[in-house]
């Protein structure tokens, strides 16, 4: 199964899919990389958590530094403009290290206030990647998905 059948399959998209096969390619083009950081993103702000959860998890602190560029790049406008005000509110250290946005973090009481303010900001992540996909090169669109878990390393035993 490729991005491009999920794509083509019933709604909701399985947008972990598309991220765990675009997370395991060696050679990722500008195109997926933008993606990847979305995808990253929207799972983090899912729930409770919102944007302020995303940033404390490390895989969102290490894209801290380009972020903003790469929602901008799939369409996510509102969410790009969010981050960049958060991270202009972070110290000039924490804008490229993970372990320096999580120290700001705790530095910076007035930072969970505003992240809540711009939760909302995040809404339109899933429709933009969506609809970057669809528009993205072959090599974004023939990433193979690759199952997890004990059953599928199993399965791969018998292929």
């Amino acid at each position: 199964m490729t991005v491009r059948d999920i794509l083509k399959g019933e709604a909701p998209t399985d947008f972990r899919a598309i991220e765990r096969a675009l997370a395991a390619q060696d050679d990722r083009c500008a195109e997926a990389e933008a993606v990847l950081s979305a995808l990253i993103l929207r799972r983090r702000t899912e729930g409770d958590a919102g944007l302020y959860g995303a940033l404390t998890s490390a895989d969102c602190a290490r894209r801290i530094a380009f972020l903003a560029e790469h929602l901008r790049a799939v369409g996510a406008r509102r969410a790009a403009a969010a981050v960049r005000a958060l991270r202009a509110r972070l110290p000039d250290a924490a804008r490229s290290s993970p372990g320096a946005v999580l120290e700001a973090l705790d530095e910076l009481p007035d930072i969970l206030p505003l992240c809540r303010s711009l939760d909302e900001d995040m809404a339109g992540i899933a429709a933009a990647i969506e609809d970057y996909l669809r528009q993205c090169p072959d090599d974004v669109l023939n990433a193979q998905v690759t199952r997890s878990g004990p059953l599928s390393r199993l399965r791969r035993l018998f292929d």
